[in-house]
């Protein structure tokens, strides 16, 4: 779990790490199996311990694309949004390999936070400082589409 960074503040706390691991389930999936469906309802996060995974998002005319593909190697989590919110998923998650996975529930990692609440606010700073780093990120990639499109269209203009 130390190589996870939503974990990081909580590692030098034995008593921190061995609840959270009473609360982790571990889980296996075969390969092209969906973990996650976008516009499900959400109830747990995901670590891949083992595996590779695809994340897609549909498109307006709902066609799949593929965002990236992650594996292992990257101590990779998904799934967090689920921990704060009962929106619904906002991708799809497929396992390429067959994959181990550790799941938390939204109903544990709640109950974890009442019974430890000075972990809780620490777990859900983490999650906060992780969310606003990819904010940032997509509005940063937001702006470089805009001007992609001002350029392209500016060039289609004088084309024509």
């Amino acid at each position: 779990l130390k190589q996870f960074s939503i974990f990081k503040s909580i590692m030098k706390n034995d008593a921190y790490i061995a609840e959270l691991e009473s609360n982790l389930k571990p889980t296996s999936t075969h390969k092209g199996v969906t973990i996650i469906k976008e516009g499900d309802a959400g109830d747990a996060m995901f670590i891949l311990l083992k595996g590779r995974i695809e994340i897609q998002k549909r498109t307006l005319g709902k066609q799949p694309y593929t965002v990236t593909i992650l594996d292992e190697s990257q101590n990779i989590f998904f799934g967090e949004l689920a921990l704060v919110d009962t929106e619904t998923r906002s991708a799809t998650v497929i396992a390429l390999t067959d994959c181990e996975l550790l799941t938390l529930s939204r109903k544990d990692f709640l109950e974890l936070g009442s019974k430890i609440p000075e972990m809780g606010w620490i777990l859900l700073t983490e999650i906060s400082h992780i969310l606003s780093q990819r904010l940032r990120k997509a509005n940063d990639e937001a702006i470089i589409l805009f001007e992609a499109l001002k350029i392209n269209r500016s060039t289609i203009i004088s084309a024509i």
